[in-house]
């Protein structure tokens, strides 16, 4: 059961959850991503010219990586939220079971700034991605609406 808000909360530990939150919100990124597919997809069926068609097809590909980058930065959520109540230990633990799994291969003894650094640029990888998603699809919508009809 996590520790309530008190003073005794170490700075780890409040770093923790704090990116824990942030990382939380790439859940709503997510969802915004399946509702762009979905009209990606439908868009792609409705289209008047190919030009249009390739574009929803190129958004729907942005959604795949898309999907990647959420399943990352959830597992990320989840392990700073988890382990912020153990300290330097519960780090040190989980690169040795990923070194066991076979899973992780780089450089023991990484701090908890190092990997909430990486863990940032996944969620902002995640973001840029989606507005890739959406830039594409609204490109195929002013393409199909003002377009020639090929």
């Amino acid at each position: 059961m996590p520790k309530q808000l008190t003073s005794e909360r170490s700075s780890g530990e409040l770093d923790s959850l704090v990116i824990a939150g942030l990382l939380e919100s790439g859940g709503n990124l997510a969802f915004a991503s399946h509702a762009v597919a979905i009209i990606a997809g439908f868009g792609s069926l409705a289209a008047l010219n190919n030009v249009s068609k390739l574009l929803c097809a190129v958004s729907l590909l942005f959604w795949l990586l898309s999907c990647w980058f959420s399943f990352r930065v959830a597992i990320d959520a989840s392990l700073f939220r988890h382990l912020a109540y153990g300290g330097s230990e519960g780090w040190q633990r989980l690169d040795e079971l990923l070194g066991d799994w076979g899973l992780w291969h780089g450089p023991g003894g990484r701090t908890t700034a190092d990997r909430w650094r990486g863990a940032i640029v996944l969620w902002r990888r995640q973001t840029g991605v989606l507005i890739l998603q959406l830039a594409t699809l609204m490109l195929a919508i002013v393409v199909n609406v003002g377009g020639p009809h090929v």
